[in-house]
């Protein structure tokens, strides 16, 4: 691919940097998608890619490119008004300086949903629940737990 980004984080005198570097590569992706539905009543789903760059600058810098990731969801809807589902994320870095990793990303997440009429939604989110540190971009870290209630409205 032409022009993919490439990022580095790391620390000078104490203080966190980041550089951000663009270079020519090649790219390859490998995957799996399996699904299983029930009488949409339950939905399963699991994914997993793999993937390959190769360019000039990549081997020297540590990068938050992912080398594995995995995704799996399930979601019951017990009566018809009612969604509640699970997800998780698990996402391994790429090597970079010095044969060095950075840490994983691992996330837990939860989401409930009601149908109060047919225009109005009430959820309630939570995520990150398993409270894990990693930086989501460089120098973006994660939040800890959090959730996020809320309606939606349809028009």
């Amino acid at each position: 691919s032409d022009n993919e980004m490439f990022s580095s984080r790391y620390l000078m005198d104490g203080v966190p940097h980041a550089i951000l570097m663009q270079d020519d590569a090649t790219a390859v992706y490998a995957g799996v998608t399996a699904l299983y539905t029930w009488k949409e009543v339950f939905t399963t789903q699991a994914d997993v890619e793999w993937s390959k760059w190769d360019s000039d600058i990549f081997d020297k810098y540590v990068t938050l490119h992912p080398e594995m990731s995995l995704h799996w969801s399930a979601n019951i809807r017990p009566i018809d008004e009612l969604r509640v589902g699970v997800d998780y994320r698990y996402e391994r870095r790429c090597k970079g300086l010095n044969g060095e990793r950075p840490d994983a990303m691992s996330n837990l997440g939860i989401t409930a949903s009601y149908l109060i009429c047919p225009w109005l939604t009430a959820y309630v989110q939570g995520d990150n629940l398993l409270n894990q540190k990693y930086d989501q971009y460089v120098l973006y870290p994660a939040q800890g737990i959090n959730a996020l209630v809320g309606v939606a409205m349809e028009f």
